[in-house]
């Protein structure tokens, strides 16, 4: 057996526990009175498990919901499946939120894979790398081009969710949550801003028309162009004022 089948079947026997072991893999070990499959376990406990724990500070919100038990089995049933591809753990578990969709155990949580989705970008949000934030003196270079781009730094992550998803975590978060009433999933729309001014990750919550323009620079558009499709359905909306609010928190690159 070629060396590189020995290591992925090693691999998969240790991440998977409904795998029959391959005879010709098992015939490599003398196992003496311990089978082989109690000394992978010792390999599997180590590798899943503490890859799930460490997994877990990743999404805080999720223990704090749904418990310490909870969190870890849902972290293990992942990594069986996915496994790291690189040894930068901060890039792992990026699509942790759509895997909560399918899994059965949340099923009855229809928030938990935006509480997820915000946690990680929480996370992504701590690890992105600097940028250069754009300078007053950017702004006349932006007056001057009916063609300028805002861009977005690389630290600023937007998302929506229809659910109150920061009315959840501060809760989930409140030490004394078991003695107040859970928020209400009555459909409230959130939209949200993750972004880094300095050296921690802040939430933003935005208006409607906020989130869309920023949608909008996002994807590419002009500010010309953001702000016309903006502009079709809110008639009151005030580049001026956002402008001003947004430059103030530092969300653009030079």
């Amino acid at each position: 057996m070629k060396l590189a089948d020995v290591q992925n079947l090693f691999q998969d026997h240790i991440i998977r526990t409904d795998k029959e072991i391959d005879q010709e893999f098992a015939a490599l070990y003398e196992t003496g009175k311990i089978p082989l499959d109690a000394r992978l376990r010792v390999y599997r406990d180590n590798v899943v498990s503490g890859l799930a724990v460490t997994m877990a500070g990743t999404f805080p919100t999720i223990a704090a919901l749904c418990g310490t038990e909870f969190t870890l089995g849902l972290l293990r049933h992942y990594i069986r499946d996915n496994l790291p591809q690189s040894g930068w753990l901060e890039e792992y578990g990026a699509d942790i939120p759509d895997f909560i969709t399918t899994f059965p155990p949340a099923k009855s949580l229809p928030y938990l894979s935006d509480i997820a989705r915000l946690d990680w970008y929480l996370s992504a949000c701590e690890h992105a790398p600097d940028d250069n934030v754009l300078k007053p003196e950017d702004l006349q270079k932006l007056q001057a081009n009916e063609q300028a781009e805002l861009k977005l730094r690389t630290s600023a992550y937007l998302m929506m969710s229809d659910f109150p998803l920061l009315k959840i975590r501060d809760f989930a978060h409140d030490p004394e949550s078991e003695n107040k009433e859970p928020p209400q999933l009555n459909g409230e729309k959130t939209y949200i801003m993750v972004y880094r001014p300095y050296l921690k990750a802040e939430i933003l919550e935005l208006s409607e028309e906020e989130y869309f323009f920023l949608k909008h620079l996002e994807s590419g558009a002009t500010v010309a162009q953001a702000l016309r499709d903006v502009l079709e359905v809110r008639q009151r909306f005030d580049f001026n004022v956002f402008f001003q609010k947004f430059f103030e928190y530092m969300v653009f690159r030079s």
